[in-house]
C-alpha cells in the first residue's frame, strides 16, 4: 500500500465555486477516466442541477478535429 503525503496547510486550500446550474457536454463514446473526473467535477459544483449534452458521434460537425 503507497503512502500518500499532504504538504502544505489544509486550510488555505480553497474549493471551487459553486453554481445554482451547470451544463456539460461531449461525445462520451467511449466513457473514460477523464470522463468521470468531468462529470464528477460538474456534479462538485452544481448546486442544484447538472445538465449533460451527449451529442452523436456519427455527426462529423459534433467531433473535435486535431490538426495532424
Amino acid at each position: 500500500m503507497a503512502n500518500l503525503t499532504i504538504t502544505g496547510d489544509a486550510s488555505s486550500s480553497k474549493l471551487p465555486p459553486s453554481y445554482p446550474v451547470a451544463a456539460l457536454g461531449g461525445t462520451f463514446d467511449h466513457l473514460h477516466a477523464g470522463h468521470k473526473i468531468l462529470l464528477s467535477m460538474g456534479a462538485w459544483i452544481a448546486k442544484d442541477k447538472l445538465i449533460v449534452r451527449v451529442t452523436g458521434a456519427s455527426n462529423p460537425a459534433n467531433r473535435l478535429s486535431l490538426p495532424s
